[in-house]
């Protein structure tokens, strides 16, 4: 009898010994499980927040674009053809064949064609994408220092600075945030901008010449440095900014 109440005992033990093994192991698989679900959501949120922001990135892009065409439409584009127009006027007053004064007409609507060309080439939402995030930095550069309000310099060290799509969009955005922000607030003429690419290292540098500003004080709040801080984060970069008053201003994006 005694060996019988011995054995049940030890069937017991083992019983509940084997019982703690599976609510352990279930639990674990239910922890183990929650977890992964729960990182796959925020992977699946991020991904989504990244695409908005991506999304986002282009609209504004575009809406700077447009800006910057209507400008050069009405500074470029109106003085030229209305330069054309008085020498073509000219022409008919006086009913003379100036051949220096046609050929210059002549030029000026050529230039203005041309400038309308180049407008309607840029005027494609996905021109980034498409020439890559390096060209399309030139041909910001360019345009802005042919409006000669701010002069740009552009410097590259090491390797071909490209970025994958996705990513030359944000980046690019960032990059004509910052120039806009110089523009708005820093009173600068020169800019520097210095795109580093060490393998696996990368970052694209924007120094102004401008009035700077106190890093500390609430002003950063109003300047789109915010969005700054949102989108590298999202490409899983630092965003460092040096500025003081009257020392200008410097923005580095590490990625």
């Amino acid at each position: 009898m005694e060996e019988i109440n011995q054995h049940i005992s030890t069937v017991t033990l083992a019983a509940f010994v084997f019982l703690f093994f599976i609510v352990f192991f279930l639990s674990f698989l239910f922890l183990y499980f929650r977890k992964f679900y729960r990182l796959q959501a925020d992977k699946k949120q991020l991904e989504v927040q990244f695409q908005k922001e991506v999304a986002a990135a282009a609209i504004e892009i575009q809406e700077a674009l447009l800006s910057r065409l209507s400008l050069d439409i009405h500074d470029n584009v109106n003085q030229t053809l209305s330069l054309a127009k008085i020498q073509i006027s000219g022409l008919l007053l006086t009913n003379q064949n100036d051949k220096k004064l046609i050929a210059e007409a002549k030029s000026n609507i050529s230039d203005a064609i041309n400038t309308l060309r180049n407008m309607a080439k840029s005027m494609n939402g996905d021109t980034v994408i498409q020439i890559g995030f390096r060209h399309a930095i030139k041909e910001l550069i360019n345009s802005i220092n042919n409006s000669d309000i701010l002069h740009i310099t552009l410097v590259e060290v090491g390797a071909p600075f490209n970025l994958h799509a996705d990513k030359s969009l944000l980046v690019f955005r960032m990059v004509q945030e910052a120039i806009q922000n110089v523009l708005k607030h820093a009173n600068a003429t020169l800019v520097i901008i210095r795109l580093t690419n060490d393998h696996d290292y990368c970052s694209i540098e924007i120094q102004d010449n401008g009035i700077g500003f106190d890093t500390s004080a609430e002003i950063k709040e109003g300047i789109g440095i915010n969005s700054l801080y949102k989108r590298v984060a999202l490409l899983g970069g630092k965003l460092s900014i040096k500025s003081s008053p009257q020392k200008g201003t410097t923005v580095n994006i590490h990625l």
